[in-house]
Protein backbone atom coordinates (compact mmCIF):
# COMPACT_ATOMS: atom_id res chain seq x y z
CA UNK A 1 0.00 0.00 0.00
CA UNK A 2 2.95 2.54 0.40
CA UNK A 3 4.45 1.77 -2.28
CA UNK A 4 0.72 2.39 -4.43
CA UNK A 5 0.41 5.58 -2.50
CA UNK A 6 4.33 6.54 -3.50
CA UNK A 7 3.26 5.92 -6.97
CA UNK A 8 -0.49 7.53 -7.16
CA UNK A 9 0.47 10.71 -5.53
CA UNK A 10 3.63 11.83 -7.71
CA UNK A 11 2.49 13.74 -11.02
CA UNK A 12 5.56 11.42 -13.28
CA UNK A 13 3.80 8.17 -12.11
CA UNK A 14 0.40 8.28 -11.01
CA UNK A 15 -0.88 6.75 -14.75
CA UNK A 16 0.95 3.29 -14.09
CA UNK A 17 -1.32 0.76 -13.27
CA UNK A 18 -1.25 -0.90 -9.56
CA UNK A 19 -3.06 -4.04 -8.92
CA UNK A 20 -2.75 -5.04 -4.91
CA UNK A 21 -2.09 -8.47 -4.08
CA UNK A 22 -2.97 -9.61 -0.86
CA UNK A 23 -3.60 -12.56 1.46
CA UNK A 24 -5.54 -10.29 4.05
CA UNK A 25 -9.68 -10.54 2.88
CA UNK A 26 -11.15 -7.60 4.58
CA UNK A 27 -13.38 -4.87 3.65
CA UNK A 28 -11.02 -2.02 5.45
CA UNK A 29 -7.88 -3.07 2.88
CA UNK A 30 -9.88 -2.81 0.18
CA UNK A 31 -11.27 0.13 0.96
CA UNK A 32 -7.36 1.50 1.66
CA UNK A 33 -6.87 0.19 -1.75
CA UNK A 34 -9.61 2.30 -3.25
CA UNK A 35 -8.56 5.68 -1.22
CA UNK A 36 -4.83 5.32 -3.01
CA UNK A 37 -6.41 4.68 -6.84
CA UNK A 38 -5.35 1.20 -6.80
CA UNK A 39 -6.54 -0.53 -10.39
CA UNK A 40 -7.71 -3.49 -8.97
CA UNK A 41 -7.96 -5.10 -5.51
CA UNK A 42 -7.18 -9.45 -5.49
CA UNK A 43 -7.00 -11.85 -2.45
CA UNK A 44 -4.65 -14.71 -2.08
CA UNK A 45 -5.46 -17.31 -3.52
CA UNK A 46 -5.64 -15.51 -6.90
CA UNK A 47 -6.84 -17.21 -10.25
CA UNK A 48 -3.89 -16.38 -12.73
CA UNK A 49 -6.05 -16.11 -15.02
CA UNK A 50 -8.13 -13.29 -13.53
CA UNK A 51 -4.94 -11.29 -12.97
CA UNK A 52 -3.89 -11.20 -16.17
CA UNK A 53 -7.17 -10.15 -17.04
CA UNK A 54 -6.81 -7.45 -14.69
CA UNK A 55 -3.29 -6.60 -16.32
CA UNK A 56 -4.41 -6.82 -19.48
CA UNK A 57 -7.31 -4.43 -18.89
CA UNK A 58 -5.54 -1.64 -17.39
CA UNK A 59 -3.16 -1.52 -19.53
CA UNK A 60 -5.90 -1.07 -22.50
CA UNK A 61 -7.50 1.58 -20.66
CA UNK A 62 -3.89 3.83 -20.09
CA UNK A 63 -3.31 3.02 -24.08
CA UNK A 64 -6.57 4.10 -25.37
CA UNK A 65 -6.09 7.35 -23.01
CA UNK A 66 -2.99 8.12 -24.07
CA UNK A 67 -3.97 7.44 -27.83
CA UNK A 68 -6.61 9.55 -27.36
CA UNK A 69 -4.85 12.67 -25.60
CA UNK A 70 -2.02 12.00 -28.44
CA UNK A 71 -4.55 12.60 -31.26
CA UNK A 72 -6.09 15.65 -29.85
CA UNK A 73 -2.48 17.06 -29.05
CA UNK A 74 -1.80 16.78 -33.31
CA UNK A 75 -5.36 17.68 -33.75
CA UNK A 76 -6.82 20.78 -34.57
CA UNK A 77 -7.54 22.95 -31.45
CA UNK A 78 -11.03 25.09 -32.34
CA UNK A 79 -10.86 27.26 -30.21
CA UNK A 80 -7.63 29.15 -31.03
CA UNK A 81 -7.90 29.64 -35.08
CA UNK A 82 -6.19 32.66 -36.06
CA UNK A 83 -8.37 34.04 -38.95
CA UNK A 84 -5.94 34.64 -41.81
CA UNK A 85 -7.20 32.75 -44.55
CA UNK A 86 -10.55 31.87 -45.72
CA UNK A 87 -10.10 28.08 -44.81
CA UNK A 88 -9.95 29.72 -41.01
CA UNK A 89 -12.79 32.24 -41.28
CA UNK A 90 -14.66 29.09 -42.97
CA UNK A 91 -13.89 26.55 -39.88
CA UNK A 92 -14.78 29.70 -37.55
CA UNK A 93 -18.27 29.68 -38.51
CA UNK A 94 -19.07 25.88 -38.76
CA UNK A 95 -17.47 25.78 -35.36
CA UNK A 96 -19.44 28.64 -33.68
CA UNK A 97 -22.56 27.43 -35.53
CA UNK A 98 -22.44 24.13 -34.14
CA UNK A 99 -21.42 25.13 -30.33
CA UNK A 100 -24.21 27.58 -30.61
CA UNK A 101 -26.96 24.90 -31.62
CA UNK A 102 -25.15 21.78 -29.58
CA UNK A 103 -28.93 20.77 -27.94
CA UNK A 104 -30.58 20.84 -31.20
CA UNK A 105 -30.51 17.22 -32.00
CA UNK A 106 -31.66 17.58 -35.48
CA UNK A 107 -28.93 19.76 -36.24
CA UNK A 108 -27.62 18.50 -39.88
CA UNK A 109 -25.03 18.76 -42.15
CA UNK A 110 -27.42 20.26 -44.38
CA UNK A 111 -28.20 23.42 -41.62
CA UNK A 112 -24.37 23.95 -41.83
CA UNK A 113 -23.80 24.63 -45.47
CA UNK A 114 -26.76 26.99 -45.42
CA UNK A 115 -25.30 29.01 -42.77
CA UNK A 116 -21.71 28.97 -44.46
CA UNK A 117 -22.83 29.66 -47.85
CA UNK A 118 -22.03 26.55 -49.55
CA UNK A 119 -22.75 23.20 -50.81
CA UNK A 120 -23.14 20.30 -48.99
CA UNK A 121 -20.75 18.57 -51.30
CA UNK A 122 -18.49 21.36 -51.20
CA UNK A 123 -18.43 21.69 -47.22
CA UNK A 124 -17.87 18.02 -46.83
CA UNK A 125 -14.67 18.49 -49.27
CA UNK A 126 -13.13 21.27 -47.38
CA UNK A 127 -13.51 19.93 -43.65
CA UNK A 128 -11.82 16.90 -45.11
CA UNK A 129 -8.83 18.55 -46.85
CA UNK A 130 -8.46 21.01 -43.47
CA UNK A 131 -9.44 18.67 -40.49
CA UNK A 132 -9.12 15.24 -41.82
CA UNK A 133 -12.55 14.72 -40.92
CA UNK A 134 -16.51 14.98 -42.25
CA UNK A 135 -18.86 17.58 -41.13
CA UNK A 136 -20.92 14.77 -39.00
CA UNK A 137 -17.78 13.67 -37.70
CA UNK A 138 -17.06 17.08 -36.56
CA UNK A 139 -20.58 17.45 -35.03
CA UNK A 140 -19.84 14.27 -33.00
CA UNK A 141 -16.54 15.54 -31.67
CA UNK A 142 -17.50 18.51 -30.76
CA UNK A 143 -20.52 17.15 -28.77
CA UNK A 144 -18.89 14.26 -27.02
CA UNK A 145 -15.84 16.88 -26.22
CA UNK A 146 -19.01 19.36 -24.42
CA UNK A 147 -20.43 16.34 -22.95
CA UNK A 148 -16.62 15.36 -21.13
CA UNK A 149 -16.28 18.92 -20.08
CA UNK A 150 -19.38 18.85 -18.28
CA UNK A 151 -19.56 15.35 -16.89
CA UNK A 152 -16.32 16.24 -15.02
CA UNK A 153 -16.34 20.14 -14.57
CA UNK A 154 -20.20 20.46 -13.92
CA UNK A 155 -20.99 17.65 -12.38
CA UNK A 156 -24.13 16.95 -14.98
CA UNK A 157 -25.68 13.85 -14.35
CA UNK A 158 -25.01 11.45 -17.74
CA UNK A 159 -28.97 11.34 -18.50
CA UNK A 160 -29.24 15.55 -18.64
CA UNK A 161 -25.39 15.66 -19.86
CA UNK A 162 -26.68 13.91 -23.66
CA UNK A 163 -29.63 15.92 -24.06
CA UNK A 164 -27.45 19.19 -23.97
CA UNK A 165 -25.61 18.02 -26.46
CA UNK A 166 -28.19 16.98 -28.76
CA UNK A 167 -28.14 13.03 -28.19
CA UNK A 168 -32.11 11.93 -27.85
CA UNK A 169 -31.26 8.64 -26.26
CA UNK A 170 -29.14 8.15 -23.24
CA UNK A 171 -27.95 4.78 -24.69
CA UNK A 172 -27.00 6.05 -27.81
CA UNK A 173 -24.98 8.73 -26.02
CA UNK A 174 -22.99 6.24 -24.29
CA UNK A 175 -22.27 4.06 -27.63
CA UNK A 176 -20.83 7.51 -29.25
CA UNK A 177 -19.34 8.40 -25.89
CA UNK A 178 -17.32 5.01 -25.66
CA UNK A 179 -16.67 4.47 -29.48
CA UNK A 180 -14.65 8.01 -28.93
CA UNK A 181 -13.07 7.77 -25.60
CA UNK A 182 -12.85 4.39 -25.05
CA UNK A 183 -14.34 4.22 -22.37
CA UNK A 184 -18.13 4.78 -20.83
CA UNK A 185 -19.94 7.96 -19.61
CA UNK A 186 -18.95 6.23 -16.32
CA UNK A 187 -15.96 5.05 -16.69
CA UNK A 188 -14.70 8.39 -17.73
CA UNK A 189 -15.96 10.19 -14.70
CA UNK A 190 -14.39 7.63 -12.20
CA UNK A 191 -10.98 7.65 -13.79
CA UNK A 192 -10.63 11.61 -14.46
CA UNK A 193 -11.66 12.29 -10.70
CA UNK A 194 -9.64 9.56 -8.92
CA UNK A 195 -7.00 10.59 -10.83
CA UNK A 196 -7.51 14.51 -10.96
CA UNK A 197 -5.91 14.04 -14.14
CA UNK A 198 -6.55 17.46 -15.26
CA UNK A 199 -3.55 18.24 -17.59
CA UNK A 200 -4.79 15.66 -20.18
CA UNK A 201 -8.72 16.40 -19.75
CA UNK A 202 -7.18 20.02 -20.95
CA UNK A 203 -5.59 18.08 -23.75
CA UNK A 204 -8.54 15.62 -24.62
CA UNK A 205 -10.91 18.51 -24.64
CA UNK A 206 -8.93 20.72 -27.07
Amino acid sequence: LELCQRIKSNPETDAIPVIILTSEDSESMEMKSIQLHADRFLTKPFNILLLKGAIGQAIRVREKIRKKVQRTEMGFNYDTLVMDSANDKLIKRVVDYIKDHLEDSEMSVEDLSREVGISRVHLNRKLKEILGMSPSALIKSIRLKQAAYLLVNKKVNISEVAYKVGFSSHSYFSYNFHEFFGMSPKEFIIYYMENQDEESIRKLLE
